[in-house]
């Protein structure tokens, strides 16, 4: 998954970050395949919470 499009693959990469954390800290080598997925899926959240964020502000700023 390249780009998070709706709520339930957002809730799946969350539930998925989760899952990982236990295999993951920052003494986890930067090639392990744990951490490359757990890398992924934070960014991807966090683009995906900066765009529904985004457009949250901008629905509620028209409104006014």
């Amino acid at each position: 998954m390249d780009k998070i499009e709706n709520k339930a693959q957002y809730a799946w990469a969350v539930r998925r970050m989760q899952l990982l954390l236990p295999f993951v800290d920052e003494t986890t080598p930067v090639d392990d395949p744990y951490f490359i997925e757990f890398a992924h899926l934070a960014k991807i959240v966090a683009e995906y919470r900066e765009a529904s964020f985004t457009e949250n502000v901008q629905s509620e700023t028209s409104t006014r």
